[in-house]
């Protein structure tokens, strides 16, 4: 009997089928499988060939044929497979003996997307994967309030036993520490799984109560005695001013253990030699009260100019003394307190006019500290010469004068008396005078 295809196979996809020979005898069961050609067996040569079937296109190669491509022929063509049921033959992971996954595909074809029959016959989800909700998101979950699904919801994960989701420290496989918890979640405070205390932790003795402790004073274990504080840092733990937390004053003492002392809290005062009150600027020293011999900066920024010289600083006032007492690099400036009234001697008369200067020492023309000259254009008059103002001998009972400025005669007076310097010139006035001029008097 020849092989026929099926209906529904495209003639393209069917393999080439040649007839199975012509026996002889066909009363005689050649192929030993209980039929004879005459019983119908197709091909009495091949005990595995008995009559037509439908034979499964297998493309993926999973012994699974599509269901929908077969050819009917006694015995299987190349390709072709018995088994059908395969629903997507061009996957071999998809087909009726494949395990259902959770990944969107029907891999077992039994029309059910990544759910199977369950032993109560009922549909589940394949993968059974449990989720358990992260709030922490240390990766492990709460056991309440998880899901089975294929697919985890937002902040959910596949490890559960978190015994605290409310700290990301403490979960399953955390390391256990010294702090009256537990840590790794087994159900045992400060010690591992078998019992044993974790590390123990260094307290130290906090003396003076300012939270730094006596490094030279400790103790381990888990939690602190009375008194005692995790920090060993303290460099004095007599005096709670002293400590890491403590702020540096200008003590000459080290406040903040940093081993450096009055650092960034001393003043700058400059070297004063002579006591003066003001410094020098280029020698200073850092303190934090002023040594003997310094000074502070002064408020003007006017530095002494010679701190060898008491009598030298910008507060000095300025002498005659050859110095410059006010170190502004004037020497003997004009208008000093103690200056000498020099009067202007155009003639070189050694008497001058009123126009004046006042002096340590005479300079230019004004060279000389006397008043008088009555006409300082002309050195032959002045008083030296006795034709300036009026000169002449006096005795205690008459005066006789000459008036220069008058009519160059000359009067006789009868009175003469001391009246003191009335112009200020430096020099007694004399009353003079007769019964009709008293009261007269010569400068």
């Amino acid at each position: 009997m020849w092989p026929a295809l099926a209906a529904g196979l495209l003639v393209a996809c069917a393999p080439e089928l040649t007839a199975p020979p012509l026996l002889e005898n066909p009363d005689h069961d050649f192929d030993g499988d209980g039929l004879t050609e005459k019983d119908g067996d197709c091909d009495d040569t091949d005990a595995y060939a008995t009559e037509v079937r439908p034979w499964y296109r297998d493309m993926d190669g999973d012994f699974w044929g599509d269901p929908n491509v077969y050819v009917e022929s006694c015995w299987p063509a190349e390709g072709f497979i018995e088994l059908s049921g395969d629903c997507n033959d061009q996957n071999a992971q998809i087909n009726p003996d494949a395990p259902e996954l959770c990944d969107g595909h029907d891999n077992d074809c039994d029309g059910w997307v990544d759910q199977a029959e369950g032993e109560d016959g009922a549909l589940h989800p394949v993968d059974d994967a449990t989720w358990y909700l992260d709030l922490d998101q240390d990766g492990y979950g709460r056991d309440e309030g998880h899901v089975i699904t294929c697919e985890g919801p937002d902040g959910y994960v596949l490890l559960g036993g978190d015994c605290n989701d409310g700290a990301a420290a403490i979960h399953p496989g955390a390391e256990e520490v010294c702090d009256g918890v537990d840590n790794d979640c087994d159900d045992i405070v400060d010690a591992d799984a078998d019992g044993n205390p974790v590390e123990d932790a260094t307290w130290y003795y906090d003396g003076d109560l300012d939270g730094h402790g006596d490094p030279d004073i400790s103790e381990d274990q888990c939690f602190p005695s009375d008194g005692y504080v995790a920090a060993g840092d303290d460099c004095d733990d007599t005096d709670p001013n002293m400590s890491p937390s403590a702020e540096e004053v200008c003590d000459e003492v080290d406040n903040d253990c940093d081993d450096a002392t009055d650092e960034g809290v001393t003043t700058t005062f400059h070297i004063d030699y002579d006591e003066d009150g003001v410094p020098r600027e280029d020698i200073t020293l850092e303190a934090c009260t002023r040594p003997e011999g310094y000074a502070t900066p002064p408020d003007d920024g006017q530095w002494d100019c010679d701190d060898l010289d008491p009598e030298r600083s910008p507060r000095e006032a300025e002498v005659c003394d050859g110095k410059d007492n006010d170190c502004d690099e004037v020497t003997d400036p004009v208008d000093t307190i103690d200056c000498t009234e020099w009067f202007m001697d155009l003639d070189g008369d050694g008497y001058g006019t009123t126009d004046s200067i006042c002096a340590c020492e005479g300079t230019g023309h004004y060279s000389t500290d006397r008043l008088g000259d009555c006409d300082d254009d002309d050195a032959s008059t002045s008083p030296d010469f006795g034709n300036c103002g009026l000169m002449g001998d006096v005795d205690a009972s008459m005066a006789t004068a000459k008036w220069t400025g008058g009519s160059g005669e000359y009067a006789q007076f009868s009175a003469m008396g001391n009246a003191g310097d009335l112009n200020g010139d430096g020099q007694d006035a004399l009353y003079i005078g007769d019964p009709g001029h008293a009261g007269d008097h010569a400068d």
